[in-house]
């Protein structure tokens, strides 16, 4: 097995793995910004397909909805 010295070092597929555990919140505002890298991952259509969506209220669901049309669509709902 390669040695590892960072996140980085992993596979693409090993890193989309374990931000399909993030919610998108996370994903656009935090994770997004560690470099072009991460943003690519970030950003990807496959790991937001594999995202679960889960809210409590409303506002919930409007905010998710803000992040994915500011992600994937450059504009806001607001």
């Amino acid at each position: 097995m390669a040695n590892t010295e960072s996140l980085n070092d992993l596979p693409a597929v090993v890193l989309l793995e374990v931000l399909s555990y993030l919610g998108p919140e996370d994903l656009v505002f935090n994770i997004s910004k560690l470099g072009d890298r991460w943003d690519a991952l970030a950003r990807n259509k496959m790991l937001w397909k594999k995202l679960n969506y889960k809210c409590d209220c409303y506002s919930d669901l409007d905010r998710i909805s803000e992040v994915r049309c500011t992600t994937f669509l450059g504009f806001s709902t607001n």
